[in-house]
Parts: structure tokens; C-alpha cells; sequence
């Protein structure tokens, strides 16, 4: 697990890359009141939920290879630090429209030619489905 400080060195390294992406004149003065929009920045879960907006941003704004998108960046490698965030950036990104016809072309392209992809490669991305769909009633809880 992530330490607290290092969770907010990622948040602000990640929101800064987005700041220069977008090729705005960055203002750290900014910053908190960003993160402040997902919880009182006493918390963890605020940094992590701000952690995750922002790399779904950069996911979007970055990765245009929807295979790609669906076997590493929303199912990053255990031993990525990413997977620490991994469901808020997940809850984040399908926030985005068309961020769901992403998944699914990502998805149909590895189901539907062969692939090199094993099952338990995509456990991570579909233990994320499952559970936003439980979050939003989708499904049953268990």
C-alpha cells in the first residue's frame, strides 16, 4: 500500500502532466482546490479518487489503442503502483463519454480474433466491471 505522501506525489505529478498536456500555464494554486472536489484532503480515499480522475483523464487524452486500454491501463500489473487506484481510475474513466464503446472495442478485438491474451490476464478488468455494476445496482450484490 501506497504511503499517504507518495499517494499525493502521485496525484500531483499526474495532475502537472495533465496541466502541461493540455498546454495551460500550470498553476499550483489550482491543485487543491481540484483534489478538495473529491473530499476533505485529510483523507486517503480523497487522494485516491483524485489520483483516479486524473489518470482517466491522461488514459483518455493518451491511449488510443482500445486492447491496450482493456490489458493495461484500467488492469494494470499487481506490482504497478497504478494498481493501487485501479478502481477509482475505472470509476472515473467510465464517467467519460464514449469511454464505454472504448472497453468494448477493446474487448470485442481480443475476443473476437485470436489473441496472445490469456483469461486470467483479463480477471482484473472484469472483477472492475463487476463490481461498478454491483455499485450501481446492476447486479446482485454477493
Amino acid at each position: 500500500m501506497m504511503k499517504l505522501q507518495d499517494l499525493k506525489d502521485k496525484t500531483w505529478e499526474t495532475w502537472l502532466m495533465l496541466q502541461k498536456f493540455a498546454g495551460v500555464v500550470v498553476q499550483p494554486e489550482n491543485f487543491q482546490p481540484e483534489v478538495r472536489a473529491f473530499g476533505d484532503l485529510r483523507y486517503r480515499d480523497t487522494w485516491k479518487r483524485a489520483l483516479g480522475h486524473f489518470m482517466a483523464l491522461s488514459i483518455v487524452r493518451s491511449v488510443l489503442e482500445p486492447v491496450s486500454l482493456v490489458t493495461f491501463y484500467l488492469n494494470p500489473p499487481r506490482d504497478d503502483w497504478s494498481w493501487e487506484v485501479r478502481r477509482e481510475t475505472f470509476e472515473a474513466y467510465i464517467r467519460i463519454p464514449g469511454a464505454l464503446d472504448l472497453i468494448r472495442e477493446g474487448l470485442n478485438e481480443i475476443f473476437g480474433s485470436p489473441s496472445s491474451y490469456q483469461g486470467e490476464d483479463l480477471n482484473g478488468i472484469f472483477e472492475l466491471v463487476e463490481n461498478s455494476a454491483r455499485v450501481r445496482g446492476l447486479l446482485p450484490r454477493s
